[in-house]
């Protein structure tokens, strides 16, 4: 029964012009940022797999960010505007299929293109250039394994909202203030970055920003070439908060997410 609602999903997504626009108009803005960004900081630096990863991955999280939130709240939401739902569960389909198989498209269909995200601006350069030494590649498995769990979180809060609000766009606010709010509060605090160690796990984009940014860097001089050595390391601690907390948030907003779905009346 799930089975068959991922695949309407799917079958869906594949053609609505809305998930053509967002997905083109996200990364046209990610190819502005990508293009600054080589200009003001990879300009005249020995290309590697690795210093790219380091400087594009602050950029990067921007894009995952749009995803999670739009595609999230599309597929969770959109189908209130119309009898869908109700259809759905008159067909014999049971309400936790009908809840649990979107929320499966919802976050598969960020993280699917985050990942193609990653593959062009890091893992295809680093085929090319090699990975190089400004960061160790074991250090960036782990920043992308946080960064994916917190996106996971950010979508399973806005798939909660969509249906509790019942509306995609209701759910699309929602994960658009949860992630900006945050940032903007410890912003204009001014709190500085070792401050916001201490509780930067508890929010989703807090733990996004810390774990994407560089912070401290030296330089060496590697195979005849002066290269930039970046120094920031998550610690086991750090990375061991904020992977229990993101699986267990996630797990309370779509099961809350559910609970009020399997008694709402959607006829």
């Amino acid at each position: 029964m799930m089975l068959n609602i991922i695949k309407s999903q799917i079958y869906i997504m594949k053609r609505d012009i809305y998930y053509l626009w967002a997905t083109a108009l996200t990364l046209m803005y990610f190819s502005v940022i990508a293009i600054e960004t080589f200009q003001g900081y990879l300009s005249g630096e020995v290309l590697t797999g690795s210093i790219i990863a380091a400087f594009m991955t602050g950029d990067m999280t921007i894009v995952f960010f749009l995803f999670a939130v739009l595609f999230s709240s599309r597929i969770a939401g959109w189908d209130f505007t119309d009898k869908t739902l109700n259809y759905e569960v008159i067909y014999g389909h049971k309400r936790s299929s009908v809840y649990f198989g979107r929320a499966i498209v919802g976050i598969c269909s960020g993280l699917l293109r985050s990942a193609v995200v990653v593959v062009v601006a890091v893992v295809i350069p680093t085929i090319i250039l090699g990975w190089g030494w400004s960061v160790p590649a074991g250090e960036m498995i782990l920043r992308y394994a946080l960064i994916t769990l917190e996106l996971v979180r950010l979508m399973a809060f806005v798939i909660m909202m969509s249906f509790v609000a019942r509306s995609n766009v209701a759910g699309a606010f929602a994960g658009f203030a949860a992630g900006l709010i945050p940032l903007m509060v410890t912003g204009l605090a001014d709190i500085e970055t070792e401050e916001m160690h201490t509780f930067s796990w508890l929010v989703s984009s807090l733990s996004i920003s810390e774990v994407s940014s560089f912070e401290n860097y030296t330089s060496d001089y590697v195979l005849g070439s002066d290269i930039i050595v970046f120094t920031d390391r998550i610690e086991p601690h750090t990375a061991m908060l904020m992977s229990v907390m993101a699986v267990v948030c996630t797990a309370v907003y779509l099961l809350a997410g559910y609970a009020v779905f399997r008694k709402s009346d959607i006829h």
